[in-house]
């Protein structure tokens, strides 16, 4: 138990008290394939009894090991039963799945937009429109903020707005949305403006804006009380602040 004075003072009892805004709901799980844990997937039944989360991150999906994605000399390969076998766990603890997606550099762009769009175009075919308004989905780039010049028109500017297209075009009820960014390069960058211009320009509306607010070397809020609050009037003050659609991925009270 940490030795810290109270950051955040929330009375339960009072029913107009929201706990899902600035804040989604979600649970973060490392990497995918470690939902085929045996003592994972205990920890995450046991976890939903105790606390209901409502999403939680899919991570790393092109990983030889967990092999959603088999990779073959003409592209990837989407493997459905083994999508269908996560969701499904998944349903049956109520809880939805937030992909995201990342190119890596030595990937193909051409076939890592191929194997969106397979995957796509699977879940479009399988489920419903119901549940899949509840489904989260990302992409992003590996090395985004050093590797992609946002402000000017790239291979991978290009790729991000066909694979949009291609979401959007087939299944209008999935929740697309930004990258994940870091709190400190929203401070010290221009890569989330420079990200938001890209948007507007291109007519790419978004569902949410993911903020990882804390650094790999920090796990809490400091003892500074108005921490996050001074945040969010930064973002605010800078319009880079949207109402409804921006939670924070890893906050810890």
């Amino acid at each position: 138990v940490r030795d810290v004075e109270n950051i955040v003072n929330i009375d339960l009892n009072d029913p107009k008290i929201d706990l899902n805004y600035p804040q989604l709901n979600l649970l973060s799980l490392k990497t995918t394939k470690y939902i085929f844990y045996e003592e994972i997937k205990n920890s995450l039944i046991q976890i939903q009894k105790d606390i209901e989360f409502k999403h939680i991150t899919l991570t790393n999906l092109f990983d030889e090991e967990l092999r959603l994605f088999i990779k073959k000399d003409k592209g990837y390969f989407l493997n459905p039963y083994l999508l269908d076998s996560i969701i499904e766990f998944l349903s049956s603890l109520n809880i939805y799945p937030y992909f995201k997606f990342e190119y890596q550099k030595q990937m193909n762009l051409n076939k890592f937009e191929d194997a969106i769009t397979q995957f796509i175009l699977h879940i479009k075919k399988k489920y419903s429109p119901k549940f899949l308004s509840n489904v989260y989905l990302s992409i992003t780039y590996e090395n985004f903020k050093n590797n992609i010049n946002l402000n000017k028109s790239n291979d991978y500017t290009k790729s991000y707005i066909n694979i949009y297209k291609t979401i959007k075009n087939e299944i209008k009820a999935i929740k697309f949305g930004a990258p994940t960014f870091f709190k400190k390069d929203i401070e010290t960058t221009s890569i989330f403006f420079d990200f938001i211009s890209f948007i507007k320009i291109n007519n790419i509306e978004l569902d949410f804006f993911p903020i990882n607010y804390l650094s790999k070397d920090e796990y809490y809020l400091q003892k500074n009380k108005d921490e996050l609050k001074e945040f969010i009037n930064y973002l605010k003050e800078n319009n880079l602040f949207f109402e409804k659609k921006m939670f924070f991925e890893n906050i810890n009270f």
